[in-house]
Parts: C-alpha cells; sequence; structure tokens
C-alpha cells in the first residue's frame, strides 16, 4: 500500500539513509497524502532534532513530547521506548518512531482520516457530444476525453488506488507509479492494467468494438472470452480490438467478446507520423477504408448533430480521408468532395444533417 511506502520512506527521511530517488519518491507521495496538524507537529519535532545533525536519540523531555503526540492519535498510551544508558541509538529510535507512524496509520487509520471509515465518493468527468475535454488526474496522469464520453473515479484515487472506469474514447498519458498501477474497468468485462504508458481506448457503449491502441509504454489488457477471462500483453505500436456483444437476458454493461484481433498501428502518413488512432486529440479526423456508416456516427460525436440518411446504400460505401475538423459546414463540404457520391442538407436550426445519394 502506498501509505506504508509514505511513512516506510518519511523513516528513510529522517534518519538520513534515503537515496535521492527515495526522496523524490517521498515528495511526490507526500502531496498526495495531506497531514493533518498534530502529525506535522511530530515530524517537525524529529525533523528539528535530526536536522541539527544529532547522531543520538532524542533527550528524555523530547521523547516524551513526541511519545505523547503519538498517545494522542492513538487515543490510549503507547509503551515507552526503552533506551540504554550512553549514547541513545539514534537509528534504531528513528525507526521505531516511523514504525509506530504506520501502526498507527494503517492499524487505526487515524493520522489522516480520523475514527470513523466514510463513504467513498466518486469524481466524473464529462465530455458532451460536440465537444472535448483535457484533464490532468491527481497522479499526475494526463487524459484527452473525446466527444459523448465520460470518466469515473474515486476520491481515494492516486492513495489507495488508481482505478478509472471509461465509456466513449480517450488518450491516455500514465504517470509512472510502480507501487500503484493503473487500473481502467470497462464494465465487468474488460480490464486494462498500465504502468507507464502512452494509449488510445475507445469504448463506447453504442459500438460493438472496443479498440486499445498502444503507442508507447506496455499494456495487460484482461478481457472475457465466452465464459472465461483472458489476458494479452500489447507491445508499443500494437492494436487490440474485441468484437463485443450483449448476452442475452443481461443489462447492457454484462458484455462478452466473440471475436478477438491484433494488429500493428501503421502511419496514415509516414512522413508526418500520422496515427490514425490518435489524431482527434489534435482536432482532426482520419478515416482509412472507414464504412460510411461509422463516419457519419463520428460525425454526430463531435458536432453534437443528428445525421439522416436517406438512402441505406450509402452506409457500404468505404471512405478515406484526413482532414481538420473545426467547422461542421467545412467538413461536409471536404468529404462531400472527398467521397463524390452524396449531397448533404444542414437544418441548423435543429442541427440535422441530411444526406442523399447524388444524382
Amino acid at each position: 500500500m502506498s501509505i506504508q511506502r509514505f511513512w516506510i520512506l518519511t523513516g528513510r527521511k529522517l534518519s538520513g539513509e534515503a537515496t535521492a530517488e527515495e526522496l523524490e519518491e517521498w515528495t511526490r507521495l507526500s502531496a498526495i497524502y495531506p497531514v493533518d496538524p498534530s502529525t506535522a507537529q511530530f515530524l517537525q519535532l524529529m525533523a528539528r532534532h535530526w536536522g541539527k545533525g544529532e547522531q543520538e536519540a532524542p533527550d528524555d523531555e523530547t521523547a516524551q513530547r513526541l511519545t505523547t503526540l503519538l498517545a494522542a492519535k492513538m487515543n490510549k498510551p503507547i509503551p515507552p521506548v526503552i533506551v540504554t544508558p550512553g549514547k541513545r541509538p539514534y537509528k534504531k529510535w528513528i525507526s521505531i518512531a516511523a514504525c509506530l507512524l504506520l501502526v498507527i496509520f494503517t492499524g487505526a487509520g487515524y493520522l489522516f482520516y480520523g475514527k470513523k471509515e466514510k463513504e467513498v465518493s466518486f469524481q466524473e468527468i464529462t465530455a458532451a457530444r460536440g465537444n472535448k475535454s483535457h484533464v490532468v488526474l491527481p497522479d499526475g496522469s494526463h487524459v484527452w476525453l473525446n466527444a459523448d464520453s465520460r470518466l469515473s473515479y474515486s476520491e481515494d484515487f492516486g492513495r489507495e488506488n488508481r482505478t478509472v472506469r471509461l465509456e466513449g474514447e480517450a488518450y491516455f498519458d500514465v504517470t509512472k507509479m510502480a507501487e500503484i498501477p493503473f487500473l481502467i474497468e470497462l464494465g465487468d468485462h474488460m480490464k486494462i492494467r498500465v504502468l507507464g504508458t502512452a494509449f488510445n481506448l475507445k469504448a463506447y457503449k453504442q459500438d460493438s468494438r472496443v479498440e486499445t491502441s498502444l503507442i508507447s509504454g506496455s499494456l495487460e489488457v484482461e478481457y472475457s472470452l465466452g465464459e472465461t477471462m483472458q489476458k494479452v500483453l500489447l507491445k508499443p505500436m500494437q492494436k487490440l480490438s474485441l468484437q463485443k456483444t450483449e448476452q442475452p437476458g443481461s443489462n447492457k454493461d454484462a458484455l462478452v467478446t466473440t471475436a478477438v484481433q491484433m494488429t500493428p498501428i501503421e502511419y496514415y502518413n509516414e512522413e508526418e507520423k500520422v496515427i490514425r488512432e490518435v489524431v482527434w486529440k489534435e482536432n482532426k479526423l482520419c478515416f482509412d477504408a472507414t464504412p460510411f456508416d461509422q463516419v457519419l456516427q463520428q460525425l454526430e460525436r463531435w458536432f453534437n448533430i443528428r445525421v439522416v440518411l436517406k438512402d441505406e446504400s450509402l452506409k457500404q460505401k468505404i471512405f478515406t480521408a484526413y482532414i481538420k475538423a473545426e467547422d461542421l459546414l467545412e467538413v461536409m463540404d471536404a468529404l462531400s468532395r472527398s467521397a463524390g457520391y452524396f449531397d448533404y442538407e444542414y437544418d441548423k436550426e435543429n442541427r440535422i444533417v441530411t444526406i442523399s445519394k447524388k444524382k
């Protein structure tokens, strides 16, 4: 648990034994775990003593003050620390103090959160249809949400867990924190375990496919296949596509995978290093032999419109294009010219685009 790690590092820091890497880790964890005033007083008292370069444990008066503070946190007396006459063993004393802090926190839970467990609440970030969102999570990870997407995580995120739930599409740039793995849950049918990684995850409820595209780092994906759970490890520039179906008589979150496909990620434009799966972050649209109905579905999300297709045969047309996607009419004009097989009309008041086969 990271809180245990925090107090272990605190002991090493005060004893002067912490390495540069451990001090950097302590700084990061201390920002995650706010210290209450009495605990801060305890730490300051120890820091004042050993910050002077003392190589002995505190004198009786200082030791008693430290013990009193610890006892107040536990609301009960702490057995005295017995020190033999002569020089007091500095490192042994500081180790005992750090261990006491660790026991108090993990055993009684008093140092930060008090005696009573509090109900866990969740934070939800939403990118509505027609919008995108960029957020920095408490652990420093960056998440870009595509239109019509939502991300949720508990208030304990970054302390005891780094678990998020996603509905929609998001690009993740995850901060490496080995002591707390980053997990993404998609209902009960899929879970992704992350270390330090940049990747795109597309998992809209309305879509029949879930796509995980790894740009750098490593991902472990766990998914349901029939009645069993499978695991696969992705390497950089690999994409995992899962065909999903809803189990009869189940809710929409109870999905199972019926087909699995692993493919390499190829540049749409080798010279510009354009990766089709992630260009949406830069407000661009990239279609590569994409069925027309999927193109229209993406336009509905991006621009918060409703598309009415007059000719169903257009759905199966294959579309390829790479365009900047800021203005709806400019995009529709470019798509119409590029495809050459459809015309459109736009009802601005009702935000409806009607598409018909070109005569």
